[in-house]
């Protein structure tokens, strides 16, 4: 999981410590973040259409939060449209284009 945060959203798991330069803390964004088995699910998984745009803008929205986290001095509209590329280059191979 740690690895999927830096490679795909671009998080650090580990960040300097603002109190202290030289230890490290884990990334106060991901504190909030529910921990435990990644299988234990709340409610049953829903179904996503990949071409449903009201199922992706939360998607996209959660993503683009937690990348604009490590990327202060970004635009979030750049760090949005950055994330909208990547997760349509992802996917433009699954989804049926009309």
């Amino acid at each position: 999981r740690i690895a999927w945060l830096k490679n795909y959203a671009g998080i650090d798991y580990m960040v300097p410590d603002p109190q202290n330069p030289h230890a490290r803390v884990i990334n106060p964004v991901l504190l909030n973040i529910t921990q435990g088995p990644p299988n234990v699910q709340p409610r049953p998984r829903q179904n996503l259409n990949i071409l449903d745009h009201g199922q992706w803008r939360h998607l996209v929205v959660g993503v683009t939060a937690l990348s604009h986290a490590n990327k202060p001095s970004v635009t979030p509209v750049k760090v949005l449209s950055d994330k909208i590329t990547k997760i349509y280059s992802d996917i433009r191979q699954f989804a049926k284009i009309a």
